[in-house]
Formats: C-alpha cells, structure tokens, sequence
C-alpha cells in the first residue's frame, strides 16, 4: 500500500471496501521500519533506507526528518485500542523519507556505483558529477510503504516524544516493552446472556452420562489390536479398564515424552541461529566463539580496553567508553551430593579468575600492563552432615582433601548467602560487568547449584540472547548480569568434528575424563584426588580456559587425538578401553595407588578431617584436630 497523507487508499489486492477515503494521519511501528520494510524492498533500496532508520542515524542532528528547532528527534507514543502503547513514527516522515531517497537518487544503482567510484578520487571536478538521468529497474524507483500503519482515528491517544540520543532510544524501547507485557489483555469474545446460557447448558451436558460424552460408558466398537468387538459387559460403567499392552504402550509414551522434555530443556540454549548455521560451522563452534570472545576481552581489561590507544589517552570507537562492558568474572562452581540422596549436598566449592586494573596506574604504558591476573579458590563442607553422611560405596570420599586451600565447615542454611557474597564480592573487584558461571552439565548431579539455595532462574543460558543487540561481553546490558558457561558444550565442539555430520549440542563425557585428555602427561592440572568440590571446580576451570586458549578448534582436536591415540572418547562410550597392564582413569586411580585395602578400615572420621575448621565455645574458629 503506497497511499501517502491525503491520498486516497485502497486494499492492495485491487478489491473494494466502501467508498475510499483520505487518510490524514497514520502511525507506523518503529520496530516494524527497522526490522521489517526492508524485507520487502530490492537490494538497492534497502541498502539506502537501513543507515537512514538506525537508532544512531535518527537521533543524529543531521538526519533529513530532523526539526532543528525541536529538541530532538519526533517520535510519537501511540497507544492503541488493546491498551498497548508503541513507539511510532508517522506517515507523513517515512513519505518524506521516500521522498528524500529518491530526490538524492540514493537507491538508484547507476549513481550509487558513480558515487562509489567518485570516492577513489581525490579531487573529483563539477564535470564529474554530471551521470545523466536515473536508471531505477522496472518498478523500484519508489519505495513501497509498509502496509502495516494504523490510523490516528483508530487509536486512543497519540504523544509526541523526542530522541536526541540512541542509548536513550533503546533504554525507553526495552522500558516499554516490558510495560505493554503488564497490560490486561482484553477478552475477544463478548460476555452476552445468550453465550452465557449456551455455556451453562454445554457445562451441564458434559456432567451427564451419555453416548459419545467423556464421562460416560464406551460405545461399542473393534479393538485395534485384536480385531474383535469390545466385551458388552464393559459397558455398563462409566470407567473402561485399558488392556495391559495398553497401558505398556502409554507408559512408553510418556518416558518418550519426558525424554523429549529433558533434550529440550538441556539444549535450551539454542535458538535460531543453530538452524541456520552451516554444516562447516555449526551451533557449538558458534558457541564455542563466543566464549572465546568473552575470555579474551576479559583478558584485555574489558571492551573499552581493547579499543585503547596507547600514549592518546582515548579509545578508538566512542560507544566503548563504559569501562564495565567486558570486565568480566569467571567462576567455577561444583557440587558433591551424598550418594544415598542427590538433593543432599556435602560439599561446596568455586574457583575463579579475572583480570582487575593495577594500583600503580601511572606506571603502565600498554593495556598488558595495566590489568593484572587474579585467582582464588575456596571450598564449604556442610558441617551438618559432616559425621552422619559421607560418600564412599560408588562416590569417592574426598571430602578433606581440598588442595588449594583449608576448608570452613558451614551449616547448610547459610551456604547459599556465603556462596552468593563471594560471587557479588569477586564480580565487584572484576569491574562489575558480566559474571560466567563455569558448569559441566554432563555431571548433572554436581552443577545444579539450586540444591543449596542459589537463584538459578535468571541466569542466561546463552551468551548473546535472541532479544539483545550484541554479546553480553559487548554490550551495556550484560553488566551485573550472570551468564552459564558449560564446558560440556565446548568440548563438543571439539569432540565432534562438524564436517563428518551433525553434531550433538554438548558432549555427555565426564569432566575428569576431558581432564585427563586435554592435559598431558606431567601437566600439574591433571585430576588428583578428583571428587572434591573444590578440587573438581578448580579443573573445570582449568578445562575451560584451556579449550579456549586453543589456537583453532582442529588443532586442539588433533593435539587430544594424539594425547588419546584412540581418539577422543564419544557419547556412547564415557571410558576408554583398558588393556592389559594399563591403569583405568577414574576417580579413584589418583589417590589408591599407596593405600592398602585394610587401612581405611581403622581409620576413624575424624582421622580424615584435614585443614578443616569449626566455631569455638566463644564462636571463634578454631582447627579440627
């Protein structure tokens, strides 16, 4: 539809509605012009509306539907018939803007491509200029408008607004967005006496016995899987009794049904762009980038570091001046449930690193130099369970062997608020942008952190969610947000190599055995005493950054190809194959090899108790002997 204000309008499908009449006023979405007209244009036509309805190309001083004697750019608030108010822009702009394009010819390809190529000159003369008249294909010297405006006798209210800023532009967008979700959504059908009395008699209809109802006896008919009528006498109640293939079948159904349900909410992660990904670079190794991405900014000091300019003192892209974009904390967080109830966690631990500025600032010339590595590991035994409850029959016992450090006993009600100060503190001295969590979602029972208490309902599972802009590792939006970083899903990405067919969305191996083949022989980060808390999340922080350290995906699968000889272990096999001689890599193997059967036995709980810690009388801590 092509009607411009004052013109007169008319269905495009060429039918007619009544007399035709002059639309004055009409509104169009902002989201519908900046996502959507373009759709529907030619290549060249798009590529000179797109920079013209950009957020920072409509607030700019310099655009063609600015009023310099307004404060900003006119935008309208329309709020429509459901309630709903929308940011919008009038008809009368985008036949302006139509206007503007095709006077500046700037969708016309021979002035385009004379434009381009007048750029190349240094000092191109009048004569240069003159390119004759327009050459726009068949059709395409207007832009179509969009079809989906409103007229302003349609809607309850119209409000003028005004953008100077972009930030501003996106920041009242989201605002309202999340405003139009609270309205009351407004009943279509209408409430008359006559669907009223319909309803009641359908209600009482369905609580009558009857042929044909649900609650009533099963009409008589053949089984499908015998070929014979039902038995008669079925038929006197209400209730049928299913046959037990029947029931066998429906129990079928549901373990598939549910099956279905823990894929999806496993693989919750995706979205659109896993379907359109090539078969060279699928959903993982997108993935796997992205977190490449967001280490290696973090590393740099943040976004804004990274476009420094040393011995300038400025940055070299303008909207990179927030220092907390990027700033960055990565944590690893592990649990140890007791082997007699997965919902009972024994044990508690995290390991974390980022990068915050120096104190000596003025001594630092390169970015390098101005931030500076930070670690730190610590480890809760739930001192609830500390004598009552242990693993030890299929679950190592390594409860007090924490490596890196002294463990503090904590009672179970206050792990969640300890856990939740530490990762607030750290995120605090990382510079207060995004926080990673670093998971293994193939040890399920170890990184379901809403065992202790920690809400888990907001944290991303996607690092550049479908809603935003940009990664939260380049965005304003990601600071002070928590996002989930699965190691599982980046070895899959090495793990499956996509050219040999689709991949799985992230590796079912177990987080020692990813361990025990990326790191070689010698590597102080080989597992020891695995199956601590905190010794688990220190090496799945250590699996994390070493996959994205790699220098390519195919290197760091032939490096663990080599390491494994066999190659690497898959979905269907957790284990490599033991031979004879050999020493099978489980959790057990690092600590049993100078233990006798029969000295454990003698030993008592409190015997294992190592660097671990309780209150005093007077609430002092004091060292458990």
């Amino acid at each position: 539809m092509t009607a411009g204000a004052g013109e007169q309008c008319a269905p495009d499908d060429g039918s007619t509605r009544g007399e035709n009449t002059p639309i004055k006023e009409a509104y169009v979405k902002l989201s519908t012009i900046q996502w959507q007209w373009g759709e529907v244009l030619s290549s060249w036509q798009r590529n000179a509306l797109l920079p013209l309805v950009h957020s920072e190309s409509l607030c700019s001083p310099n655009h063609p539907l600015r009023n310099l004697e307004e404060p900003g750019m006119c935008f309208y608030n329309v709020t429509g018939s459901d309630g709903h108010t929308r940011l919008s822009m009038s008809l009368r702009q985008l036949e302006y803007l139509r206007y503007y394009i095709h006077e500046m010819r700037l969708a016309d390809p021979v002035w385009v491509q004379h434009i381009t190529a007048l750029g190349d000159i240094d000092q191109p003369h009048e004569s240069d200029r003159d390119v004759g008249p327009p050459q726009y294909p068949e059709g395409e010297e207007w832009l179509r408008l969009p079809n989906a405006f409103v007229q302003g006798d349609q809607v309850q209210s119209v409000e003028k607004i005004f953008f100077n800023d972009s930030k501003a532009l996106k920041k009242y967008s989201d605002k309202q967005r999340r405003e139009n979700k609270r309205v009351p959504v407004i009943k279509m059908t209408p409430e008359t006496p006559e669907l009223k009395e319909d309803f009641a008699k359908a209600s009482s209809d369905n609580l009558t016995p009857g042929p044909g109802l649900r609650r009533g006896p099963a009409k008589p008919g053949r089984s499908w899987h015998t070929g014979s009528l039902d038995d008669p006498g079925d038929q006197g109640s209400g209730d049928v009794a299913p046959s037990d293939q029947e029931e066998a079948l429906v129990q079928v159904g549901l373990e598939m049904r549910k099956q279905d349900a823990d894929q999806v909410a496993t693989a919750d992660v995706v979205d659109d762009e896993a379907e359109i990904a090539g078969p060279s670079k699928n959903f993982t190794s997108m993935y796997y980038e992205e977190a490449q991405q967001a280490l290696l900014i973090s590393t740099l000091g943040g976004l804004s570091e990274a476009h420094y300019k040393p011995g300038s003192g400025s940055h070299s892209d303008s909207l990179t001046n927030d220092p907390t974009v990027g700033r960055s904390l990565f944590i690893s967080i592990r649990l140890v449930t007791w082997e007699a109830d997965k919902n009972t966690v024994l044990e508690v631990g995290w390991s974390a690193i980022w990068w915050q500025e120096r104190m000596e600032v003025e001594l630092a010339t390169e970015a390098d130099d101005r931030f500076e590595e930070c670690r730190e590991a610590g480890h809760i035994i739930v001192q609830d369970h500390l004598l009552e409850k242990r693993n030890g029959n299929w679950k190592p016992n390594r409860r007090s062997e924490f490596k890196f450090g002294d463990s503090l006993p904590i009672a179970s009600t206050d792990v969640a608020k300890i856990v939740e100060a530490k990762v607030n503190d750290l995120s605090r001295r990382a510079g207060g942008g995004p926080t990673y969590i670093v998971l293994h979602s193939a040890d399920e029972d170890d990184c379901d952190l809403a065992r202790v208490g920690l809400e888990t309902k907001d944290w991303y599972r996607q690092l550049k969610p479908t809603s935003w802009d940009a990664p939260c590792y380049a965005s304003t939006q990601g600071a002070g947000r928590t996002f989930v970083i699965d190691t599982a899903m980046l070895f899959a990405a090495v793990q499956f190599d996509p050219k040999h067919g689709p991949a799985p969305i992230k590796s079912q191996t177990p987080l020692e055995h990813i361990a025990w083949a990326i790191f070689e022989k010698g590597d102080i980060r080989k597992p020891d005493f695995f199956g601590n808390a905190g010794n688990d999340a220190f090496y799945n922080l250590q699996v994390c950054l070493a996959l994205l350290t790699s220098p390519s995906l195919n290197d760091l699968r032939e490096k663990i190809n080599r390491l494994q000889g066999d190659g690497l272990p898959t979905s269907e096999t957790a284990t490599r194959e033991v031979g004879e001689g050999d020493t099978p890599a489980t959790a057990d193997d690092p600590n049993d090899n100078n233990r006798d059967d029969d000295e454990e036995s003698v030993w008592s709980e409190e015997e294992l108790i190592k660097g671990t810690y309780a209150a005093g009388p007077d609430g002092e801590i004091v060292q458990l002997a």
